[in-house]
């Protein structure tokens, strides 16, 4: 295979259920339902309290162990991310619309239940200059728990147990 093909082997990414923090300290929950679909929930940061679920996610194979995810969601941002299941890293590039950037407690809750608020919001703007953050995190938690489950990301990370967050980022 040629490096520029890439691979569409996903079976090693499809089903996990990831734990990452960020240098600045965000924790990020992520779960890669999918082939094109995955759940995330930040708990804490400007945007912790946001949790999606059903994201539209183009994944690919980089190489073993180690994928590339990228998405655009309703509030405008684009997200890029590469996760090093090998050396539990994650490296990634959020493209904020300026609303989003100056305004991201507007971005902090659960996107499905409010898709008419968020059009709205990215709808008024502004949208440029966009906010650039690049960023590593390191993975401190996975587990497979097998793909297409609703119960793995299923509520807002306020409503979690107390010490969830702790128990998978120590």
């Amino acid at each position: 295979m040629r490096a520029s093909e890439g691979s569409t082997d996903l079976q090693e990414i499809i089903g996990k259920h990831l734990m990452y923090i960020h240098a600045n300290g965000s924790k990020v929950e992520l779960y890669v339902k999918a082939a094109k679909s995955l759940d995330y929930r930040i708990h804490n940061g400007v945007f912790g309290g946001r949790w999606v679920t059903d994201q539209r996610v183009w994944i690919g194979r980089v190489g073993d162990g180690v994928f590339s995810l990228a998405w655009e969601e309703p509030t405008g941002a684009t997200v890029s991310l590469v996760i090093n299941l090998l050396w539990h890293e994650v490296h990634g590039t959020l493209c904020l619309p300026r609303w989003l950037a100056n305004e991201p407690r507007k971005g902090a809750c659960h996107q499905n239940v409010h898709p008419g608020l968020i059009r709205m919001y990215r709808d008024a703007g502004p949208s440029y200059p966009k906010e650039v953050i690049d960023q590593f995190a390191t993975i401190t938690f996975i587990e497979d728990c097998g793909p297409d489950r609703t119960d793995v990301i299923n509520c807002a990370p306020s409503a979690l147990p107390v010490g969830y967050v702790d128990a998978c980022t120590a």
